[in-house]
């Protein structure tokens, strides 16, 4: 046991191994500095307990080897910095627990490496700031439970930072978690990985960060989760991959955002989810894609957004959603697309809003859906198209539409359907 204001140096490239069940219990301002290419091993159920406002300061291309069910447990206060090209590995059922406002700090291209089962816990609010070009790998069923009991859970990505998630590794993040990926981090997903916000969870994603969910990746966002996605952003969703939204989730995608989903992705926004597209933000959607909008979501396209549907892409809205589609907004479904709109679904395309549906296309409003295209929107049906308007739907075409048809389009009017144009209307 060490307490009370103890210290400790080692550097110089020494190397410190502690291994079978050796105990390690520090307290009360306890200082350790490792500097110069220091090794640490920790080996066979060893254990370290750091409390009550123990710093640890590792310097210089340190290296910390845990193996073998190694228990690291910082508490109370306890401040851990990990600087110049530092490096990390737990394996081997290494565990970590981080408690009581735990801050730990990784800079100048630090590596982290989570791999075998390694389980990492932070609880009551620990801070966290992982910076110049931080390299984070979880593989092998590694375990990241971030949560704030009483405080604020902070997790701080930037400057090229890399995290790479593999082989089932998980990611739990609940309780108003904050987590931000700035300047070019890449996030890299793959393998089955499961990554669940909840609670209150905000995510920002900025300047040029790259996310990219591979190999039926899972993301779940729920409980009024807040993503917000910001300055050039790219998001890759590949292979199969899920993302649920629900339960009041907000999305927010703006300024020159990219957004693909690809190879039979489903996205599934449910109850009063909001998505906004601004700024030129652009969404690509192909190879057989799945996307639900239910219970209330609202979808609002705004200034030079561009929406792609291709290959089979189906979209389902349901049940009282409104979509806004506003300022030279493009949207083009094409290629054996399918579009669904019904139970009192709004869509209000307005101020010159380009829609094209080409190559088979099957558009189906039913059950009181309301279309409201308006001033000098264009929209063009082309290649077999089919449109069916059911059960009390109204369509509202003003101020300089243009509805072009072509090439064996069949329009259907059931069930007192209601289609109106006024002001100028040209219909080939």
């Amino acid at each position: 046991m060490l307490a009370d204001g103890t210290s400790f140096m080692l550097e110089n490239a020494l190397s410190v191994m502690l291994e079978d069940c050796t105990n390690i219990m520090t307290e009360n301002c306890i200082s350790f500095i490792f500097e110069d290419g220091t090794i640490v091993g920790l080996e066979n159920g060893s254990t370290v307990v750091l409390e009550d406002g123990a710093l640890v300061l590792c310097i210089k291309r340190i290296l910390l080897l845990c193996l073998k069910t190694v228990h690291f447990m910082p508490e109370a206060g306890t401040r851990i910095i990990l600087e110049d090209d530092s490096s990390i590995m737990l394996h081997d059922g290494t565990s970590i627990m981080l408690e009581a406002s735990t801050s730990s700090m990784l800079v100048d291209s630090t590596s982290i490496m989570l791999e075998a089962g390694t389980g990492i816990m932070r609880q009551d609010g620990p801070n966290d700031m992982l910076t110049d070009c931080t390299t984070v790998m979880l593989q092998e069923g590694t375990i990241v439970k971030l949560e704030a009991v009483t405080n604020v859970t902070s997790s701080m990505l930037e400057d090229g930072s890399i995290v790479i998630l593999e082989d089932t590794a998980f990611v739990m993040l609940e309780d108003v978690t904050i987590v931000m990926l700035e300047e070019d981090v890449i996030v890299i997903l793959e393998t089955g990985t499961g990554i669940m916000l909840k609670d209150g969870t905000s995510v920002v994603l900025e300047d040029g960060s790259i996310v990219m969910l591979e190999d039926t990746a899972f993301v779940m966002l729920e409980d009024a989760t807040i993503v917000m996605l910001e300055d050039d952003a790219i998001v890759m969703l590949e292979a199969g991959t899920s993302i649920m939204l629900e339960d009041g989730t907000s999305v927010m995608i703006e300024e020159g955002i990219i957004f693909i989903l690809e190879d039979g992705t489903s996205v599934m926004f449910e109850d009063l989810s909001i998505v906004m597209l601004e700024d030129t933000a652009f969404v690509m959607l192909e190879d057989a894609t799945i996307v639900m909008l239910e219970d209330g979501t609202i979808v609002m396209l705004e200034a030079g957004t561009s929406i792609m549907l291709e290959d089979g892409t189906s979209v389902m809205t349901e049940y009282g959603i409104s979509i806004m589609l506003e300022v030279v907004t493009t949207v083009m479904p094409e290629d054996d697309n399918f579009v669904m709109l019904e139970d009192a679904t709004n869509v209000k395309p307005e101020k010159g809003i380009n829609v094209m549906f080409e190559d088979v296309t099957v558009v189906i409003l039913e059950y009181a859906t309301f279309v409201m295209l308006e001033d000098a929107t264009i929209a063009m049906l082309e290649d077999d198209i089919i449109v069916m308007l059911e059960d009390g739907t109204i369509a509202m075409l003003e101020d300089f539409t243009i509805l072009t048809l072509v090439n064996a389009t069949i329009v259907i009017l059931e069930d007192s359907a209601i289609v109106m144009f006024e002001d100028r209307k040209v219909l080939c």
